[in-house]
């Protein structure tokens, strides 16, 4: 069974493929935890990474979560030994279609940020994709695989694809199965940011803080309006944004921390007077 994290001391279930970590306040680290499989996905390994996000955010209430890879490489995709052995197939095998993470990164109310170091390959491409946002060491390298071993995607990727990288991009990345390093996706907007490798870690952090110093409540709404509105016809996704909103009502709903933020601004305000 998977073992909740090592919170701050406490002891962390070895064998665990998936462990999580307390970073800072309100920043949790998720890891995949199969350094010695390149961090290789499995239906169980997926499952354990999904109960890892709800217990950071519904029951340690995290504010940014990570997702990080243990060893060289953030995740080389699915086990293909354990998921797609041509030898030991079973009937109904579908790969890791069957897992609802793909879809979980997006629900969840806090931004998960995805730290690529090494190969993010297929599977693992994917599972960056899901995140918010992609940091990435200059070194990264992004892959889909599918087309060289003949399968056929079974997770949702063709349309994840087309919509964070165009459809262009998904197009050449598909049908080729080549490479794009963590420079480039930094340079074509599927990263955030690319930084040197030994400075992934100071970077992501930064990053990290940043966000987790501003409102839980506004970035919740802001996730929401982002994911549910994207590739949407405007007018569309304006109105669901406006009905989210009850039209900017949401602003005069009591909330201490916002009311509170906005009193700083103005006393400092004054003081530069």
């Amino acid at each position: 069974r998977w073992s909740p994290r090592s919170w701050l001391g406490e002891p962390m279930n070895v064998e665990a493929t998936v462990k999580s970590t307390e970073l800072a306040d309100g920043i949790i680290e998720i890891a995949l935890n199969r350094p010695e499989r390149r961090n290789a996905l499995t239906l169980d390994m997926l499952e354990e990474l999904g109960r890892a996000l709800d217990v950071a955010v519904g029951e340690r209430g995290a504010r940014v979560v990570l997702l990080t890879g243990e060893g060289p490489d953030f995740c080389a995709g699915a086990d293909l030994s354990a998921v797609h052995n041509p030898d030991s197939r079973t009937v109904g095998e579908a790969g890791l279609g069957g897992s609802r993470v793909w879809d979980r990164f997006g629900e969840v109310p806090v931004p998960v940020i995805a730290v690529v170091r090494g190969h993010a390959m297929t599977g693992g491409f994917h599972l960056a994709l899901c995140c918010d946002l992609i940091i990435a060491a200059e070194t990264a390298i992004f892959q889909d695989t599918h087309a060289r071993f003949g399968l056929v995607p079974g997770s949702g990727e063709p349309q994840r694809y087309s919509r964070r990288l165009g459809i262009a991009l998904a197009r050449e990345m598909l049908y080729t199965s080549e490479p794009l390093s963590g420079v480039r996706a930094a340079e074509l907007g599927i990263a955030c940011r690319a930084v040197p490798a030994d400075q992934l870690t100071a970077e992501t952090m930064e990053l990290a803080r940043r966000i987790a110093s501003n409102s839980a409540r506004a970035i919740s709404y802001i996730k929401q309006m982002l994911n549910s509105g994207f590739g949407r016809p405007y007018g569309e996704a304006q109105w669901d944004d406006d009905r989210l909103n009850h039209r900017g009502r949401l602003n005069l709903v009591p909330d201490a921390d916002r009311d509170e933020r906005l009193r700083r601004f103005a006393a400092r305000k004054v003081a530069s007077k």
